[in-house]
């Protein structure tokens, strides 16, 4: 099949494998699901290779062949590679991937400035346009005018590729809003701005009809690829550190929690959590340990800062308040900050007694779902698990099996995570744990994928018999849908 790429044409393989239907699925997000090496030999300074881990090449495992991946560079490439035409036709035949190319300062405000500090905040429920919440952070017209540009540019590279009439489809994976309450916000927020409504629920999913395009709103929860994480745990590397971990910890009761530096992840929440069960609980101050890995911050900027050193004093304190009278001890508090590997994730989570996540606002986390997963698949694995997850987190209606907590609540929360790792009984643990596990295995990444592509198609069925046309300009812009056989009026004077 032949993909049409200016200024000349280029193959593109389907990523899945050979054959597969002529409608191409083209999934759009913000990165491309790549990894890149400095490598002076190769023609572009750099050794590409596809990303297993990333969120949209695990989606592709379910959708028909053939996929197109469109999305930026990986940041280690994106300020050293020259946009050309020769990339664009390598990254194509290769790996199915066309880049779309945004210069450091531009791609800073867009994701950085405005996607983080304004958008990301905003459709979680935190106002951060209020004085009262950050004097200096007014709305600002220029960020939004970038964004803006950078979606037309996306959009744009999308044009060059789709082809509507074989039945191209394009799914666009970002902002993880996948909980039945962002669900209805969103139907409500079209009733009262734009004077539609959605129909009646059905299970998940309910539709808006909006000037004759048919958008369907669908709960779906994203899932593990099983397969790419039991190769993850039966690498030297993961082996290596869980015997690193075995040893570091002997005769400890360990918690697990891993979460990204921004603020809706709760890590000062947990922290807290755990002081107040080393205060409350006088049986676990030798005995639990909580590792807490902290990913590197996805953005920068004072509220991220503000994260940072605020966990770190209360992480002092901790440490300081409830010192182990042996001095090689590991501390009550062990944080990890920075990037850890996937292969030393993995030891860590099957290593632990409890995982805990304390988000006050989170839509995709699947933190609960790589522990739960990695104490069934380990080598050796115990097979059961105590996951204490708080209700503001996506993930939580699905695990069943969990210890579901209000974040504020700090005694609950600290309670909780007393009883996971001390009063729980092992076939408490174990029924709980077979309950997520069982969820888990029924709704891997490639389930995940099959039915949000049903969905697509079902939201797509009438497009074939419709054509769009666009009214307005700017914010105005709006898409109607006409029939085929429908006229323009004759405007000529006679």
């Amino acid at each position: 099949m032949e993909l049409e790429l200016a200024p000349a044409p280029a193959p593109v393989p389907p990523v899945n494998g050979a054959g597969g239907p002529k409608a191409r699925r083209i999934v759009v997000a913000h990165r491309l699901p790549l990894r890149a090496a400095e490598d002076p030999d190769t023609p572009f300074g750099f050794a590409f290779s596809l990303d297993p881990d990333a969120v949209a090449f695990q989606l592709s495992r379910g959708l028909p062949a053939p996929v197109t991946f469109i999305g930026t560079l990986p940041a280690s490439a994106e300020s050293k590679i020259i946009p050309s035409d020769e990339l664009d036709n390598y990254l194509v035949e290769h790996f199915s991937c066309l880049p779309v190319y945004v210069d450091g300062a531009r791609h800073n405000e867009f994701y950085n400035e405005f996607c983080k500090h304004y958008l990301w905040p905003l459709v979680h429920y935190l106002l951060p346009l209020s004085p009262a919440h950050d004097g200096d952070l007014h709305f600002d017209a220029g960020m939004y005018g970038t964004f803006l540009a950078v979606n037309k540019q996306f959009a744009d590279r999308v044009i060059e590729v789709v082809s509507p009439d074989d039945g191209d489809l394009v799914v666009v994976h970002d902002y993880h809003l996948w909980t039945a309450d962002y669900a209805r916000h969103f139907v409500a927020c079209c009733s009262r701005h734009l004077g539609v409504s959605g129909g009646a629920w059905t299970g998940h999913t309910t539709g808006i009809n909006y000037h004759g395009r048919t958008v369907v709103v669908k709960t779906l929860s994203v899932g593990l690829d099983l397969g790419r994480l039991r190769a993850t745990l039966a690498t030297p590397e993961a082996a290596a550190k869980a015997k690193e971990i075995a040893e570091a910890y002997r005769g400890r009761t360990l918690i697990v929690g891993v979460d990204d530096v921004d603020l809706f992840k709760g890590v000062k929440l947990k922290l807290l959590a755990m002081e107040k069960m080393l205060e409350t609980h006088s049986d676990v101050h030798e005995q639990v340990v909580l590792v807490q890995i902290n990913n590197p911050a996805r953005s920068r900027g004072r509220d991220v800062d503000g994260v940072r050193g605020e966990t770190q004093q209360i992480l002092q304190r901790i440490n300081t308040r409830f010192a182990r009278a042996e001095e090689t001890a590991p501390a009550a508090v062990v944080m990890i900050d920075g990037p850890v590997p996937m292969s030393e994730k993995v030891a860590y989570y099957a290593a632990a007694d409890c995982c805990v996540v304390s988000a006050v606002r989170d839509g995709l986390n699947r933190v609960p779902y790589f522990y739960t997963a990695c104490r069934e698949e380990a080598p050796g694995a115990r097979k059961h698990s105590a996951v204490v997850v708080s209700v503001f987190a996506g993930c939580s209606p699905t695990l069943r099996g969990a210890i579901r907590v209000d974040p504020w609540d700090l005694e609950g929360m600290a309670d909780a995570m007393h009883a996971a790792v001390t009063t729980m009984s092992a076939e408490e643990k174990e029924a709980r744990h077979r309950s997520n596990y069982e969820y888990l295995r029924a709704n891997d990444a490639v389930t995940w994928a099959q039915v949000f592509d049903d969905a697509l198609q079902v939201a797509c069925k009438d497009h074939s018999t419709t054509s769009f046309v666009g009214l307005g300009l700017g914010m105005s812009y709006r898409a109607a849908a006409i029939q085929p056989s429908s006229r323009t009026l004759a405007t000529a004077l006679l």
